[in-house]
């Protein structure tokens, strides 16, 4: 594992994040949209012809709601695809932590090993705790 690859997931653990922040306004939105045209319904119960219309109108924003309701479905299985490589990370540097182990054991100076090991248990963690905060997100 490099720092190439950690700056690459948390790159891409970004523009998911992004993209959980727009498909949230896009959900809000549709679903004010669609209060708005329920409640216009039960106002025009009388005008029939009116009401028909708005009904129509609401059966396409209801199609929309669908739209990003599978937008956010298939943002949850990118994101577990991410978790998945991030705990492949985990415990490709966990190896490496008990390689370091052995060595420091056997009497090496290995700090450098540590501190580099360290880093990419924090980077990897914080990873982690991003990725299930989005994947609950979407999940409300």
């Amino acid at each position: 594992m490099r720092l190439e690859q950690i700056e690459s997931t948390e790159s891409e653990l970004e523009a998911k994040a992004e993209e959980v922040e727009n498909s949230d306004q896009e959900l809000q939105e549709v679903n004010d949209r669609l209060n708005n045209l329920e409640s216009a319904i039960g106002q025009l119960s009388e005008d029939k012809e009116v009401s028909e219309s708005v009904e129509a109108k609401k059966e396409q924003v209801e199609k929309e709601k669908e739209n990003v309701e599978q937008k956010r479905e298939s943002l949850v299985q990118e994101l577990e695809s991410i978790q998945e490589q991030i705990e492949q990370m985990s415990e490709d540097n966990e190896n490496s932590a008990s390689v370091i182990s052995n060595l420091e054991s056997a009497g090496e100076d290995v700090s450098d090993a540590q501190r580099i090991i360290g880093e990419r248990r924090n980077s990897i963690n914080d990873m982690k705790n991003r990725a299930e905060q989005l994947v609950q997100k979407l999940q409300r």
